[in-house]
């Protein structure tokens, strides 16, 4: 996971798994954590869903975004 620029995104998980990742944005939308996706080839789960994504928030919401995600990653 990459580390925050200043207080640009920082990418909180990476995953070519689309369920991974509605759960993920669903917990952070849950928390009021905003966020963005970075690849793959859309930022919402709506087919074709391909490729890596990175689920990016606020340099402010990293630890907090990372706590809620832990348990979804080995």
């Amino acid at each position: 996971m990459s580390e925050p620029e200043a207080d640009g995104p920082a990418t909180v998980l990476s995953t070519a798994d689309p369920g991974l990742l509605a759960v993920a944005q669903s917990l952070l939308e849950a928390a009021g954590i905003e966020f963005v996706t970075k690849g793959g080839s859309t930022s919402r789960i709506v087919p074709p869903f391909q490729g890596w994504v990175e689920l990016q928030v606020a340099a402010d919401d990293v630890a907090a975004a990372r706590e809620l995600l832990a348990d979804l990653t080995p």
